[in-house]
């Protein structure tokens, strides 16, 4: 009869296939998404670049058409720069974080951040927290997917848009943070893919710039923080992105000052 090493190694070799299966798959995913991307602009270049050729522009045209040309190698880098930060974190390149950070606090500054593009943008913002809460992570890399998942509600929600961001602990030894808007929302066929990688709104798709990475990168940093992200939406009523981070015992930082910045009318 076999040994059990041997049969748990049977039990193991399916699993490890599977696993290795899905890393591939989520490469080549990965890859021809990139490529996808990287085509736009590249295009856009050379029709650019074109149209000035053939039609003889004049010193200002061409002027004109070299920083069109520079506005599109700036998405690609934006491209490039956050496809190597999600190969970082998916990687476990980005440290493991080791210190106590009050989540309330990170939370803060990246709506102050933030909120002079949401006011130009027409999106009121909130903030609500509830006191202190410490997580063990990377302030930075927390505030970048803060900042993601923020500046996606601004971008893929219509003007006039209400954004809240929340900070709460939950009985489970969680703290959740909230980024919660009521526009609207997904489709019920589109929800489920909320989490994939370059996940964008299918009627957003050709009228943002937005290259639709912002969901990708917070997912990325949450996961490499050892969070979770967790996706709510109801067509019509809005989405809410909430990320689950066990909750520290060990505050090494004071608490966020009472007199955080909030809107006027969210007081």
């Amino acid at each position: 009869m076999p040994d059990a090493e041997s049969i748990h190694a049977a039990d193991t070799i399916p699993a490890l296939r599977k696993l290795l299966m899905e890393v591939q798959r989520r490469q080549t995913e990965m890859v021809s998404q990139a490529a996808h991307e990287l085509r736009t602009p590249l295009t856009a270049q050379r029709c650019i670049a074109e149209k000035a050729l053939l039609k003889g522009a004049q010193a200002d045209q061409l002027e004109g058409a070299v920083v069109a040309m520079l506005e599109e190698s700036r998405h690609m880098q934006h491209l490039i720069d956050s496809l190597l930060l999600v190969a970082q974190a998916d990687g476990g390149m980005l440290g493991t974080p080791r210190t106590p950070v009050d989540a309330s606090r990170v939370a803060a500054d990246a709506v102050q951040s933030i909120e002079p593009l949401a006011e130009v943008r027409e999106h009121p913002i909130s903030l609500r927290l509830q006191g202190p809460h410490f997580i063990v992570a990377d302030p930075a890399l927390l505030r970048q997917a803060l900042l993601n998942l923020i500046h996606n509600a601004i971008t893929h929600t219509p003007s006039g848009t209400r954004i809240h961001v929340l900070v709460q602990g939950e009985n489970l030894g969680e703290v959740v943070i909230s980024v919660v808007d009521n526009g609207p929302g997904m489709p019920k066929q589109e929800a489920g893919t909320g989490t994939h990688r370059y996940a964008r709104r299918s009627e957003d798709r050709g009228t943002h710039i937005s290259l639709g990475l912002g969901l990708m990168i917070a997912k990325s940093l949450v996961r490499s923080q050892g969070g979770k992200t967790r996706i709510f939406s109801t067509p019509g009523q809005g989405t809410a992105i909430r990320l689950h981070f066990p909750a520290s015992s060990a505050c090494l930082e004071p608490a966020p000052s009472a007199n955080l910045k909030r809107r006027k009318d969210d007081r």
